[in-house]
C-alpha cells in the first residue's frame, strides 16, 4: 500500500508544481514577455517537484549528488520529448486532424 500511496502523492506533487508554473507563467507573461516568463515558471515548477519528490521518497531535503543528478537528467529529457511533440509533431496532427 505504501507504494501506491506514494504514487499518488508524487502525481499530485507534479501535478501542483505543474499548475503553480502555468500560473506564474500567465502572471509574468505581460511583465517579461511569453518566453522569458515560460522559462521563469518552468524553474520554479522543477524547484518545487524536486523539493516534493524529495519530502516524499526521502524524509527531507538535501543535495545528493547522483539523486540530483538523474532528477536533473530525467527533467531534461523529458522536457525536450514535450517541446519536440509540440513543435513538431502537434501541426502534423492538426493538419490530420483538424478541430
Amino acid at each position: 500500500m505504501k507504494g501506491l500511496k506514494q504514487l499518488v502523492l508524487s502525481g499530485a506533487i507534479g501535478s501542483t508544481a505543474s499548475i503553480v508554473d502555468l500560473y506564474v507563467a500567465d502572471r509574468l507573461d505581460p511583465i517579461i514577455g511569453t518566453q522569458t516568463a515560460n522559462q521563469v515558471a518552468l524553474i520554479i515548477d522543477n524547484i518545487i517537484d524536486f523539493i516534493g519528490q524529495q519530502l516524499l521518497f526521502l524524509g527531507g531535503i538535501g543535495l545528493r549528488r547522483n539523486l540530483t543528478i538523474k532528477f536533473i537528467i530525467s527533467k531534461v529529457i523529458t522536457t525536450l520529448a514535450a517541446e519536440i511533440f509540440f513543435d513538431y509533431a502537434e501541426p502534423i496532427l492538426k493538419k490530420k486532424y483538424p478541430i
